[in-house]
């Protein structure tokens, strides 16, 4: 159940500060979100919602806060215009940078389940996530506008400058993961988001029908390029807010060998951040503009957008005419990712396990 604590002229790190102490003794723990709205928190427990209010309300006579200041706890504040209303018909697949940050430590078998699928969360090291949120929160609030962050049981409103310091928090506490949304300005249908999932997925993506695929993914090449030194492999595909997670690919084989993502890819995109791991493995990528944007780093890339992307469908799709997409996988050879190649390159064990 989540919560929101008010303060009038309070600082919102100071009241938040304060909501983890009166409610440490929570069970389950408290996470506490400063905004410009107010310090939200979630209690995971129904049953502890009451003690949670009575405490916050005789917090205020005790020697943290003056008597005179007056707290409220109330439901969720809801953002001003909702996720769905927004983007619902903006949603048709659109050019997204779609990510896969390094790991700290790497992945080892006993990371995952016997089906393939992960144990553990976010996995990045703090520096990478801080880079990481300093560039995402600027991008998605570009708008001004109020917007949200939400992962299932949370849903916090936020104000542009508010969606630094709650991304932060939330990457380290809210898997198997998060989105966080703004809308375009005066526009019905127009909207940006940036999700953040399991083993360092992180996807970007704008929604709206007044816009161009062509120049949306030129810019989700510059988010590429703007992150590459932090990457293990980028792409700009089609995506869809709330469809991102294992880079949209429907096959599991992707998620399920995530330790190969630093030297093979699912298969060719129109653009994308590559290791000299993966370039290596390369059979031809002559008719391709390969551009080094970092150590160790390759942007490598179509010169022609547009059959990958005037095709896009109502799915996640990519819709890439047959002969282009033959030509691209000739092109990357070795470097594909087959179940042949997962088989011969398991995820290793730790030693002495």
């Amino acid at each position: 159940m989540g919560l929101l604590v008010t303060m009038p002229g309070s600082d919102p790190e100071r009241l938040a500060r304060h909501v983890r102490t009166v409610l440490r003794e929570i069970p389950g723990g408290v996470a506490t979100y400063p905004t410009s709205f107010g310090c939200y928190t979630h209690v995971r427990e129904a049953s502890a919602c009451g003690a949670a209010v009575e405490g916050l309300a005789a917090s205020v006579s005790g020697e943290a806060l003056p008597s005179e200041v007056e707290v409220r706890v109330a439901p969720p504040r809801p953002a001003a215009r909702s996720w769905w209303s927004v983007l619902r018909d903006g949603q048709r697949p659109r050019p997204a940078a779609q990510m896969g940050f390094s790991l700290t430590p790497v992945l080892w078998d006993r990371d995952r389940d016997p089906s393939g699928k992960p144990y553990g969360g976010w996995g990045v090291a703090n520096d990478v996530t801080q880079r990481l949120v300093e560039h995402a929160g600027p991008w998605v609030s570009a708008s001004g506008e109020e917007g949200e962050a939400f992962d299932g049981p949370r849903r916090i409103a936020l104000a542009a400058d508010d969606a630094v310091g709650v991304m932060g928090r939330m990457a380290r506490t809210s898997f198997p993961g998060f989105d966080t949304w703004f809308p375009e300005p005066g526009r019905g249908d127009g909207g940006r988001d940036v999700s953040f999932g399991y083993w360092g997925q992180v996807a970007y993506v704008r929604a709206g029908s007044h816009l161009d695929n062509a120049a949306v993914a030129l810019e989700m090449a510059e988010v590429l390029r703007h992150h590459a030194a932090d990457l293990d492999v980028g792409a700009v595909r089609p995506g869809q807010v709330g469809r991102t997670g294992n880079f949209g690919y429907v096959e599991s084989l992707w998620l399920e060998n995530r330790h190969l993502w630093t030297s093979h890819v699912q298969q060719p995109n129109a653009i994308q951040v590559l290791t000299s791991a993966h370039v290596e493995r390369a059979h031809d990528l002559s008719s391709w503009a390969v551009e080094r944007v970092a150590e160790d780093r390759w942007l490598v890339a179509t010169p022609d957008l547009g059959p990958w992307f005037d095709h896009a469908g109502d799915d996640d799709a990519q819709n890439v005419p047959l002969d282009v997409m033959e030509s691209a996988v000739s092109d990357f050879g070795d470097m594909l990712l087959t179940p042949e190649v997962a088989a011969a390159h398991p995820l290793p064990s730790r030693t002495g396990d």
